[in-house]
């Protein structure tokens, strides 16, 4: 985030399918279509003014600075991704490159508006290993600034610090912590000899590492101190995710989100479908909140009060949307608690592995997930009892409101009375009248006792000619009359020569299921065929 254009406001610069967008970070968030680049994977902006971005193409390895006063090209050559950027004392900027030339690179503007480029740090560049993250403060208060640099794959794994530049031959770190991939350094405010350092649990390496925790230490956002010659942890705030799963972090930053004075620990994570943000308030131990389908951008002060707003983005049938949360004055929703995780039952191991997994998912709040895992051993244990207590656990993961099609399932699979009966109080409880019915067609005195009230609704929901018409999911080809006869049932009157005169959707429920046909042949001749067809079979 920059300010562009002097103005006192920053700006955010987003590439989104080869389209780039500039927001400004005030009430509203107006946002402007900068120009098009659809072969650019990766986008830094550097600090200075005009703004310059850093635009890299994967798969041409070509790197260009474009100055946004036009916009206009400014310089290009090939270069790995940049992955950050600081403007130093010097007056210069260091970029962090990472792959595929992983080095940090000096960019330096002439008089005349050209820019040169030189690797001024060896000790820097050395391990040939991805330049992710790049920040200067004055750590141990001398009043000089230090330079901190994160090392990724495939040798460094490590965070550096350096007195002033890391520039020149006899540059070397004056302290080091070799924690695994970082996804990003944040300097907290107030407290410059301490950072928060974002340790993502990606690219490991049983070279590096012990073959039994391949990508380091514990992810998490990790607060280090400097403490001399060394970088000591103050606190880790594991970042969570389930068992087997790697702990993924993107996008880290901090922010006051509540005005307290103390900044929340704020990032984002790969795991589930679309990813989570996860705060960790006042930065502090404890469980952390966490929204699913939530993907942080950035946090701006956008009104008034003392409280940052997060800027967010969500995925709504597979559309980006952008939200702003925090502002205003109305206070959000309590999130609801997750779901208590259950004891696996006894299952041969490796299934009893599979069900525990989905049970970490019902403890992170990631309901839907666990729902689909259960359902998937519901499937893989077809014909077998596992099944049914796969697709109960199921119905429970989500619910009565989410469940129908799940019971539908497990009546399908189960003869258990208890479990057709639980099918249509649910069933029932969603006006899902005709399905309840079906399920509860058993013989069990329950049963009726459970429909009885809903009688007027039951009577309702089968077959009736309202003003000659029928319920749009019978199909009758070609009628010269529809009735209900007393007595009698629905009589059909047509004229086709078509495959099919009358067609009735049916619901299975593992029971009997009889047709009475009573056919009048008026005329022509006669071919009778009574089918039955569903999931593509007849």
């Amino acid at each position: 985030m920059f300010d562009t254009d002097g103005d006192g406001t920053g700006d955010w610069w987003a590439l989104e399918r080869g389209e780039l967008y500039r927001t400004r970070l005030v009430p509203g968030l107006p946002t402007e279509r900068i120009g098009t680049w659809p072969d650019v994977w990766r986008v830094v902006p550097l600090p200075t003014d005009p703004v310059v971005l850093a635009l890299w193409s994967g798969p041409s390895s070509s790197l260009e600075l474009w100055s946004m006063d036009g916009p206009r090209r400014v310089a290009s050559w090939d270069d790995g991704a940049p992955l950050d950027a600081m403007a130093a004392g010097d007056g210069s900027i260091r970029l962090a490159i990472g792959p595929y030339h992983r080095h940090l690179l000096r960019l330096t503007r002439a008089s005349d508006g050209s820019w040169r480029r030189d690797t001024p740090s060896p000790s820097v560049d050395a391990p040939a290993s991805d330049v992710t993250a790049i920040r200067t403060a004055d750590l141990d208060g001398d009043g000089q600034p230090e330079t901190i640099v994160a090392l990724g794959p495939w040798t460094a794994y490590d965070v550096r610090v350096y007195q002033g530049l890391p520039d020149g031959p006899e540059a070397h770190p004056i302290a080091r912590r070799k924690l695994g991939a970082v996804a990003g350094i944040a300097v907290v405010p107030g407290e410059p000899d301490r950072m928060w350092v974002a340790h993502t649990e990606l690219y490991p390496s049983d070279v590096v590492f012990p073959a039994d925790a391949p990508y380091g230490e514990p992810g998490g956002a990790y607060l280090l101190e400097l403490a001399g010659t060394e970088l000591r942890t103050v606190q880790h705030l594991p970042a969570p995710a389930p068992r087997d799963q790697a702990r993924t972090m993107t996008a880290f930053f901090l922010a006051d989100l509540d005005g307290d004075g103390r900044d929340e620990v704020i990032y984002g994570t790969e795991n589930g479908p679309d990813g989570a943000l996860v705060v960790h308030p006042g930065g502090r131990p404890g469980p952390p909140l966490v929204m699913h389908g939530v993907q942080p951008l950035f946090a701006a002060q956008l009104d008034d009060d003392p409280e940052e707003e997060l800027v967010v983005a969500v995925f709504v049938e597979g559309e980006r949307r952008t939200l702003i949360l925090g502002a205003g004055s109305d206070a959000l929703p309590a999130a609801p608690p997750p779901g208590q995780p259950r004891a696996a039952p006894e299952i041969e191991q490796g299934w009893r592995s599979a069900w525990e997994r989905a049970e970490e998912l019902v403890a992170m709040g990631l309901d839907e997930a666990a729902a689909r895992e259960m359902g998937r051993l519901a499937d893989a244990w077809a014909g077998h009892p596992e099944s049914v207590l796969a697709r109960r656990r199921q119905a429970e993961i989500l619910g009565p409101e989410r469940s129908a099609d799940v019971m539908m399932q497990l009546v399908r699979a189960s003869g258990d009375a208890e479990d057709h009966l639980d099918a249509a109080r649910t069933l029932l409880a969603l006006h899902r009248f005709e399905d309840a019915a079906a399920v509860a067609a058993i013989d069990d005195p329950r049963a009726e006792e459970l429909l009885a009230p809903y009688a007027d609704e039951l009577v309702a929901a089968h077959l009736e000619v309202v003003g000659g018409a029928l319920p749009p999911s019978v199909r009758v080809n070609d009628p010269l009359g529809v009735a209900l006869v007393q007595g009698e049932g629905l009589r059909v009157s047509g004229l086709t020569d078509g495959p099919s005169t009358l067609e009735i959707p049916v619901t299975a429920t593992g029971h009997r299921l009889g047709f009475d046909v009573d056919l009048t042949l008026e005329r022509g001749r006669l071919t009778v065929l009574l089918g039955a067809s569903g999931s593509g079979k007849s």
